[in-house]
């Protein structure tokens, strides 16, 4: 599974401000909200509104990756429950 490192793209809540990442480092403020290929949506406040509605608030740390999978601490998590 692709990580936020080395030319992979992804956005990150850091110090309460949402950034995008490229190459592992935070590279500037999220300029506008984005939608992840999957549908995901990420707003520049931190909130994640999933497919199906769910909404989800990021904490300091989490990042979304641009599959529309959600990481904290190197491990990827599917923001979407397996069907």
């Amino acid at each position: 599974m692709a990580g936020c490192g080395d030319g992979d793209r992804c956005v990150i809540m850091k110090d309460g401000q949402m950034m995008t990442m490229k190459n592992g480092k935070a590279t500037q403020p999220m300029p506008g909200d984005m939608a992840m290929p999957d549908g995901t949506k990420v707003t520049t406040t931190g909130v994640v509104k999933m497919g199906n509605g769910e909404e989800k608030h990021l904490s300091n740390g989490e990042m979304i990756l641009m599959d529309g999978h959600m990481m904290k601490g190197g491990k990827a998590t599917p923001m979407h429950p397996e069907e």
